[in-house]
C-alpha cells in the first residue's frame, strides 16, 4: 500500500527526492550529512520507504526499485512541487518596522530600558571614566 502524499513525512520526502535525483544507491551516512537528519529519522523514513515497497536497502546504502520509480514519476508534482508553506517558521517582517537614515542616533524603545539602568548610569563617576 502506498502512503498518501499528505501525510508522508518532510524526511521521507527528502530521501525520495534524493534517491530519485540519483541513478545509483546512497549511503545512509549520505543522507545525514546532506539533510542533518538523525540516525532515528533515517532509520524511521528507511523502514517506512520500505514497508510501501519504495526502496531496497544493501548494507548502508538504499536505492529506488523500479516499482518505486514509476511511483515517483506518476506522484512527481506533489513530490516536487508542493507548497511547504507551514513546515518551516515564519521570518520577522522587516519591512514593516520604520526606516531611519544612517546618521540617526539609536534611541531605545522608553518601556524596554528600566529606570534603575538611567538610576545606576547617574549614579556613576564619571570623572573616573
Amino acid at each position: 500500500m502506498i502512503p498518501e502524499l499528505r501525510k508522508l513525512p518532510v524526511e521521507d520526502r527528502l530521501i525520495i527526492r534524493e534517491l530519485f535525483s540519483r541513478s545509483v544507491d546512497v549511503a545512509l551516512y549520505e543522507l545525514h550529512e546532506k539533510f542533518r537528519l538523525s540516525p532515528a529519522q533515517i532509520s524511521r523514513a528507511v523502514r517506512h520507504l520500505k514497508s510501501f515497497g519504495l526502496i531496497e536497502e544493501r548494507d548502508d546504502h538504499i536505492y529506488l526499485v523500479p516499482e518505486g520509480r514509476i511511483w515517483i514519476l506518476r506522484h512527481r508534482i506533489a513530490l516536487f512541487c508542493s507548497n511547504t508553506k507551514g513546515y518551516w517558521k515564519r521570518t520577522a517582517d522587516y519591512s514593516s518596522r520604520p526606516h531611519y537614515e544612517l546618521d540617526t542616533p539609536y534611541m531605545p524603545e522608553k518601556k524596554s530600558v528600566s529606570r534603575r539602568f538611567f538610576e545606576r548610569l547617574l549614579s556613576l563617576d564619571h570623572n573616573k571614566l
